[in-house]
């Protein structure tokens, strides 16, 4: 199965977010970030997130038959 998308759009990252603890950033577990979480300020992106829109499950077998 594959999946197909009618839209997207880039809504965050994935990453290792830190935390002041005294006077020192600390690591946190990594995650998926929104942009509009205030977490962003302070994490370490890895990866891009894309938020999917319309979405519609297609078969491998009938798409490449075509």
């Amino acid at each position: 199965m594959a999946v197909r998308s009618r839209a997207s759009q880039v809504s965050g990252v994935y990453g290792t977010p830190y935390q002041w603890q005294g006077p020192v950033l600390v690591p946190q577990k990594e995650r998926g970030v929104r942009y509009d979480d205030p977490a962003i300020t302070w994490t370490l992106a890895r990866q891009l997130v894309r938020t999917l829109y319309g979405c519609t499950l297609v078969a491998l077998e009938a798409e490449l038959a075509a």
